[in-house]
């Protein structure tokens, strides 16, 4: 029984890392993230998600989403670190 219950452990752990390193986990996690900074924002229902895509250049995502009453308006939001994304660091729509 011990042996049927850790071997159930380690796929479940063996198939979160294979998500999670395949970028699958966390663009999902970027995407919740930049939702919920978005809606603490302003309206969210304005914005339609596009895609989430990492940046080499400054090693972090983008969640980039389209205004809809004018769909050639872009919005996008930085979310930092690449392995463990958590923290909003860019917003196309802030100054400064």
């Amino acid at each position: 029984m011990k042996k049927r219950r850790f071997g159930i452990i380690f796929i479940i752990a063996v198939i979160f890392l294979i998500l999670w390193f395949s970028e699958i986990l966390p663009k999902q996690v970027v995407k919740f993230i930049a939702d919920n900074y978005i809606t603490n924002q302003e309206n969210s229902e304005d914005y339609t998600f596009n895609e989430v895509v990492y940046s080499p250049a400054q090693d972090c995502y983008f969640a980039y989403y389209t205004y809809k009453k004018d769909p050639k308006s872009l919005r996008y939001v930085g979310v930092r670190y690449r392995w463990f994304p958590m923290s909003v660091f860019y917003d196309s729509n802030s100054p400064g």
